[in-house]
């Protein structure tokens, strides 16, 4: 009677399990994907919810599993965020700690978010550089773009432009931004027009309103390709749809410009 109790219990553990890990997996994805830590949380919560998940019981059994750091991490994103349980900034700092002690390259980058933004623990500009440092040399490409701006900043061109670089070729779209603002002045390597519109073309093929602009700015002006009324006017259009209202106001200015310059020609 005790071991086929016990063999329930392991069996319904490992359907726990197989649940967590694919909320795991999920949170991984989001990750990369370039979402904001509250966004993850979120979508974890929508994603959790759709699949009728216990999240009290997945709380509970990551709590008292000790053994797998991923699932701490997983934890203090839940405290960080209140998904279910008390806002407790302390202790999601502590599982981020814990977690990133061990090597875990998500919990680097949270740790380097709650060392900025003082989530849990005073701001220190030190301790942020020092875990984002950790996770982009784990090539966390989104530590690497932290680390970037940072440097940027503090005006190291050189080791900001190295960053976005890496950051950019493991797949993170933001950095084809900075990047492309990096090659039109010349900050870190050497100017060149070409590949600041090859850089926004990247940025803006990926949905990055600000780079659309650029793009439309590029084939007005003749910077890095040919001139295009037709593709500046494509390219406001599409960032006026999906741009935030100070944006729109700056594509206005802009296509009030492209149809100035048009029929004056």
């Amino acid at each position: 009677m005790v071991s086929s109790l016990n063999e329930t219990n392991a069996i319904s553990n490992q359907v726990i399990k197989i649940k967590i890990n694919n909320i795991l997996d999920y949170f991984h994805k989001l990750f990369e994907s370039e979402e904001h830590s509250d966004e993850i949380a979120a979508k974890l919560s929508s994603y959790i919810t759709q699949r009728k998940l216990d999240l009290d019981m997945v709380i509970n059994f990551i709590q008292n599993t000790t053994d797998d750091i991923h699932y701490t991490t997983l934890l203090g994103l839940f405290y960080e965020h209140k998904l279910k349980v008390e806002n407790n900034q302390q202790f999601a700092l502590q599982c981020y700690q814990r977690s990133a002690g061990f090597g875990d390259v998500y919990a680097q980058y949270l740790l380097g978010q709650c060392c900025f933004y003082g989530i849990g623990v005073a701001k220190n500009l030190h301790m942020t550089y020092y875990w984002y440092h950790q996770a982009a040399k784990s090539n966390n490409s989104a530590a690497q773009f932290e680390l970037g701006n940072l440097y940027f900043d503090a005006r190291d061109y050189m080791k900001a432009f190295h960053l976005f670089q890496q950051s950019a070729i493991n797949g993170f779209y933001k950095s084809y931004s900075m990047l492309g603002l990096l090659y039109r002045f010349g900050g870190g390597t050497a100017k060149d027009e070409f590949k600041e519109f090859k850089c926004y073309l990247k940025s803006a093929n990926y949905g990055n309103t600000i780079d659309q602009i650029n793009l439309a700015i590029c084939y007005k002006d003749v910077i890095g390709t040919r001139k295009s009324y037709h593709e500046a006017l494509k390219w406001c259009k599409i960032a006026y749809k999906a741009g935030r209202e100070e944006e729109k106001r700056e594509i206005t200015r802009l296509l009030r410009k492209l149809f100035e310059s048009y029929f004056y020609f």
